[in-house]
């Protein structure tokens, strides 16, 4: 079962999504990957991205067929990265072990 291959998103094709194949085309595959923001990831090709992903305008408008279908130039823009710090810069919690 397909799930959505962006960070932090739990997506899955159960849910009645739409999902998109990351593009053949290795100069919008290479801005696909870069918006995804996976450290050391390389996409397989059962790789998809959700439609959560995606503005309305990146969508063709008034199809014929009522489909949903990304227009040729597409390019994903909302995630929810989330900056979380190396462990070197984390605060430390201390705890003390002591009974009174």
């Amino acid at each position: 079962m397909p799930q959505c291959c962006a960070m932090n998103c739990f997506s899955q094709q159960v849910t009645g999504k739409l999902f998109h194949c990351l593009p053949r085309d290795p100069v919008r595959r290479a801005i696909w990957i870069r918006r995804i923001e996976r450290k050391d990831w390389t996409p397989s090709n059962n790789s998809r991205l959700c439609e959560n992903h995606f503005t309305p305008d990146q969508y063709e408008q008034n199809r014929i067929d009522g489909r949903r279908k990304l227009k040729p130039n597409a390019v994903p823009s909302i995630f929810r990265h989330r900056n979380r710090k190396s462990p070197v810069d984390r605060d430390l919690v201390h705890i003390s072990r002591t009974c009174s």
